[in-house]
């Protein structure tokens, strides 16, 4: 590349060259003076002789042409040198630019894959760290549930003895209250049961008590109006012999 460069280079000054020298050869052509009908006179013909027979005079121009082509030649060299030199410096500068300019995109290219790695790393680390998170958590989790569950079935089974309990108790308080009920109508007159009712004996065992008379009069009162009402009637005679200690 820095060959071809300098060959570039050198060619376009040998061109340039060469179009100057062309423009010199292509000036302006002399002056044809037209000719005349005068004579020549014998002073201008002795001169132009003079000239041309003088000793020496082609050899003078044949000199100065030679000298002329070799200056020509010389600054030609001097200047394809020239040309030569300041294209091999551009071509250094140019390759020095170029290699700073990879040096630099190397680098460049490194310090990304450098960061690159380094948060790939940072991203693999946070994941890592995340999911061994979500399985503590998850772990937790199914541990609280588990002791929720076990809290609950333990609470469950107590709460279900209990009711078992309770049931038992208020069954056999219901029990004794059925039974003691049932002693108490059984030894109670069977005059003073709903099944067995006689309203005359009822008064008149009313009369014979110990209640006092305020209690005696209510009764026989609420006995007189219930006696025709079997519901009220029950209830009416289960007071009464709760009154008189049955």
């Amino acid at each position: 590349m820095r060959n071809l460069l300098i060959l570039i280079v050198v060619i376009a000054v040998a061109f340039g060259i060469y179009a100057v020298m062309q423009d010199d050869l292509d000036g302006p052509a002399p002056e044809v003076v037209a000719p005349t009908n005068e004579p020549i006179g014998d002073e201008v013909v002795g001169d132009v002789s003079t000239v041309v027979d003088e000793p020496g005079a082609e050899a003078d121009i044949e000199i100065d042409a030679s000298e002329a082509l070799d200056d020509t030649a010389e600054a030609t060299e001097d200047m394809l040198d020239n040309a030569a030199d300041g294209a091999a410096e551009m071509a250094d500068d140019a390759e020095a630019a170029t290699e700073d300019a990879m040096q630099d995109v190397s680098e460049a290219a490194d310090d990304a894959a450098a960061a690159t790695d380094e948060a790939l790393d940072d991203a693999a680390a946070a994941t890592e760290d995340a999911a061994e998170a979500t399985e503590e958590a998850a772990e937790d989790a199914a541990a609280a549930t588990e002791q929720t569950l076990d809290n609950a079935a333990d609470a469950t089974e107590e709460a279900v003895e209990d009711t078992a309990a309770a049931t038992e108790d208020a069954a056999a308080a219901t029990e004794d209250a059925a039974n003691a009920t049932a002693d108490a109508v059984s030894d109670a007159p069977e005059f003073l049961t709903a099944e067995n009712f006689d309203y005359d004996r009822a008064v008149e065992y009313i009369d014979n008590s110990d209640l006092s008379m305020t209690a005696k009069t209510t009764a026989k009162a609420g006995l007189a109006e219930m006696r025709d009402s079997p519901e009220q009637l029950e209830k009416l005679l289960t007071a009464l012999r709760d009154e008189l200690g049955f």
